[in-house]
């Protein structure tokens, strides 16, 4: 991939309506459990979580496309080539935490790792008291991260699924 590619993959597709639905579906979890309980209830408190969502995963996306960029890691998930739901469930695991890049070798996800966290970090400084500990922008790294889990999943088998469900 060209910078130009990872900054589109990463970053760009921060404004797309699949991340802007996420990012919704996140600040109406927050609205409903009054987390943090500072921005009250309402629609002005739920823009309140949107924002801030929306600014976790941006940061985080910025975050993790110029480590990607200066690194040369390639932030496309790559199906496996096992067979099996097992092996292919580990591959799609591991794939969170081990990637490849530019040529072809294979890396630690850091762009991927200190993205998630330095986004759930930084998203702690425009939260109000008392949820914007280092602990909560830890515990908000260790969420996202856990989302990539499951993302990672979602894309080694949702093609299979796809094809039994509409048989194409």
């Amino acid at each position: 991939m060209t910078v130009g590619q990872k900054f589109d993959y990463e970053v760009v597709s921060s404004f797309r309506p699949y991340s802007l639905v996420g990012v919704g579906i996140a600040a109406a979890i927050s609205q409903a459990q009054n987390t943090p309980s500072g921005w009250g209830q309402g629609w002005g408190a739920y823009g309140e979580r949107y924002g801030s969502s929306f600014g976790q995963l941006l940061t985080g996306q910025t975050i993790a496309f110029a480590i990607e960029a200066a690194r040369h890691e390639d932030p496309r998930y790559i199906r496996s080539l096992r067979t099996g739901v097992k092996n292919r469930f580990f591959d799609a695991i591991k794939h969170t935490v081990i990637i490849h890049k530019d040529d072809g070798g294979t890396t630690l996800a850091v762009g991927a790792i200190v993205g998630d966290f330095g986004g759930g970090l930084i998203s702690r400084t425009w939260r109000p008291s008392p949820d914007n500990t280092v602990g909560d922008g830890l515990q908000a790294g260790a969420l996202r991260f856990g989302i990539d889990f499951g993302i990672s999943v979602g894309k080694e088998f949702w093609p299979d699924v796809r094809r039994k469900l509409f048989h194409k």
